[in-house]
């Protein structure tokens, strides 16, 4: 009752009825030969064929069928979205890869310079244009194949840097409540449009929390992220970024 909109009624009383039932005289009827003999009653002709009346089908309220049209909206937002995240899950388990000892040792020495005590996994993909984190906790980081010999260290740096503030602050997780909650409310577009303003500003905060609290310079870190973008823009292999990912951009 909490979830769904308020179309179904629920004809249950919630305390029983406390008014006393009002109690008849009781009054001793004559025997049943008397009743008889005063009024006889006669014989009824039995019928040759009863007829037996179908009963009508019960007939649908309007609150019924808006909870039914309400039941089918999210039945089709929830498979809609179950199809993008097994795709993209199917295809991220073909195309990463683990990084090679050198490629990881250079990741655990940005790690070590953001102060991050507990890196999350590193995957690198081929053929992506821009990093991003896909999970639905805290998710693991997606980098592009060439990420570790692109740039310079700084440029590495700055954009980890973007990338693990998605996973500190636990973005995966608070995307997989925005869909759950745009799926049952999938009629409100106002639930469509906070969506959309909140992915805007998480990465507004994330750009905030990389150059205050990370250490990034500020004009570094916009020339890093700039370069990111044109790269992912000249990128053959779009990001599989669906409901439960949470991109660069």
């Amino acid at each position: 009752k909490c979830l769904a909109p308020p179309v179904v009624q629920v004809p249950l009383a919630v305390l029983p009825d406390q008014t006393p039932a009002p109690i008849a005289p009781v009054s001793v009827a004559p025997p049943l030969a008397e009743m008889v003999a005063e009024h006889p009653v006669p014989e009824r002709p039995r019928p040759t064929s009863p007829s037996l009346a179908a009963p009508l089908p019960p007939r649908l309220e309007t609150r019924q069928w808006l909870a039914l049209g309400w039941l089918a909206g999210v039945a089709v937002f929830a498979c809609c979205a179950a199809v993008r995240v097994g795709r993209t899950i199917r295809w991220l388990r073909q195309e990463r890869r683990t990084p090679a000892p050198s490629e990881q040792s250079s990741l655990d020495g940005i790690f070590r310079s953001l102060r991050v005590k507990r890196p999350p996994t590193v995957w690198l993909v081929q053929d992506i244009g821009q990093p991003f984190v896909w999970g639905f906790l805290r998710g693991a980081i997606y980098l592009p194949e060439s990420f570790t010999q692109t740039g310079s260290d700084e440029h590495r740096r700055d954009i980890l840097a973007h990338e693990i503030s998605h996973v500190l602050r636990f973005d995966a997780a608070v995307n997989v409540l925005q869909i759950t909650a745009q799926a049952i409310f999938w009629f409100h577009p106002l639930v469509w449009w906070a969506n959309q303003r909140i992915r805007r500003e998480r990465e507004k905060c994330r750009d905030e929390m990389a150059i205050a609290h990370l250490g990034a310079r500020p004009k570094d870190y916009s020339a890093a992220i700039v370069s990111t973008l044109i790269r992912a823009q000249e990128s053959t292999r779009p990001v599989a970024v669906g409901g439960w990912a949470v991109a660069l951009l």
